[in-house]
């Protein structure tokens, strides 16, 4: 009966103020860190999803989300991990909720329970229309993104089939590129005079996959031949993403670019500039920065803007001490 009540007493007030999320972390937690609990809606546009996040703290690992902005409508999906610092490690227990993406109903869901796990697996069918004896992977970690600094390559993996699966791949966020290695020389040539054919990965998050507990997506490649340069494919836009939001001490500012010169800047609301982040500078994909608020800067509303030759795009940004 109690139970029933709080149930009751969560959907009127999810109706009333908002959406509830509710669930637990488990799999290969340590007993003694917190984890991190992350949900975000319209995942196939990062920049301009809503982020949500909490601590689900040992030994239950329960967490709930509660927030305003959660309503019915959006799909949303979770994830988690433990982070051995900043940014996280490759291999640090990583998960994403299995039944990705779900919806809220009545303003609140339970029982997004999150498995972590220290590795995982990589599976899908690679297009291509050469032999698959020279076929290779490179399979990139991405949590140096977090401190805006490029991928890593962690490992090159060979690919006998068609319809690959590669096992005790070190959990988190990574970026994969399939290509065959046609002088034998074990790295992707793809400039000078031999031009390798390769692909990467579409995923919805610019690229990017998670490897850990509970993620069972199948990464599916097309190799093409191709005389640009080996990169991560450059996007057609700009974009830029503050969070938290609001902050305190420090934000993460998440900035999306085509590879052409873009200027970032914080600014208050009567116009004039707080920081400068880049100026001119050529960003190609995903980097993030850290902002440190001046000593004297006082609470409230700020405009986060980035401009890129006649594009101009604005954020409002919450700065609370």
């Amino acid at each position: 009966m109690k139970n029933f009540a709080f149930l009751l007493i969560s959907l009127i007030v999810g109706n009333a103020f908002g959406g509830i999320i509710m669930g637990t972390v488990t799999g290969e937690v340590t007993g003694t860190d917190s984890a991190y609990v992350f949900v975000f809606h319209d995942f196939t546009s990062i920049m301009d999803t809503g982020i949500y996040y909490t601590e689900a703290p040992p030994p239950t690992y329960e967490w709930t989300i509660d927030d305003a902005e959660l309503i019915d409508s959006f799909d949303y999906f979770a994830m988690a991990l433990i982070p051995s610092g900043l940014p996280p490690a490759s291999g640090d227990p990583v998960g994403q909720y299995p039944a990705n993406p779900f919806q809220l109903s009545g303003g609140i869901i339970t029982g997004i329970d999150i498995p972590l796990a220290t590795s995982g697996s990589l599976h899908g069918h690679i297009t291509y229309a050469g032999s698959m004896d020279s076929v290779k992977m490179d399979i990139y970690d991405n949590y140096n993104m977090l401190m805006g600094y490029p991928p890593v390559l962690e490992m090159t993996c060979d690919i006998d089939d068609a319809d690959y699966y590669l096992d005790s791949i070190p959990s988190g966020p990574k970026t994969v590129c399939a290509w065959s290695d046609l002088n034998n020389n074990g790295a992707c040539d793809s400039t000078g005079f031999t031009v390798e054919p390769f692909g990467w990965a579409e995923t919805p998050l610019g690229g990017m996959l998670l490897v850990g507990g509970g993620a069972t997506t199948s990464v599916d490649i097309t190799i093409r031949a191709s005389d640009v340069p080996e990169k991560i494919p450059v996007p057609k836009d700009i974009g830029i993403r503050c969070f938290p939001n609001p902050f305190n001490s420090a934000a993460t500012i998440l900035i999306l670019g085509d590879g052409e010169p873009i200027t970032v800047r914080i600014y208050d609301i009567s116009g004039r500039e707080v920081a400068t982040l880049f100026e001119n500078t050529a960003i190609e994909g995903f980097i993030a920065t850290r902002f440190y608020p001046p000593a004297d800067l006082p609470s409230g509303t700020y405009m986060l803007k980035a401009k890129s030759g006649e594009r101009a795009i604005t954020k409002e940004i919450i700065y609370m001490k």
